[in-house]
């Protein structure tokens, strides 16, 4: 574009960048919540000789598991 002007988005292009947007959103919680659940496994590993820091390390991996399915459902 030439100096001085200005680019005006269509409905079409405002559509197609709101989508890629939303995806974008659902891989990148989705990665979160995936490195989450591996931190609670890591814990639930490490923290084994007391049950109570094995257990909670079972459930943070369980439930950012199933946060990391439900974002990319919810997302795409």
């Amino acid at each position: 574009m030439a100096a001085g002007q200005t680019y005006k988005p269509t409905a079409r292009d405002h559509s197609i960048m709101a989508t890629a947007s939303t995806a974008e959103k659902g891989f990148g919680l989705s990665i979160l919540f995936v490195v989450v659940a591996l931190l609670g496994a890591l814990g639930m590993l490490l923290g084994a000789e007391d049950q109570l820091i094995a257990a909670t390390g079972f459930a943070v991996a369980i439930v950012a598991g199933s946060l990391s399915i439900a974002v990319r459902h919810v997302f795409d």
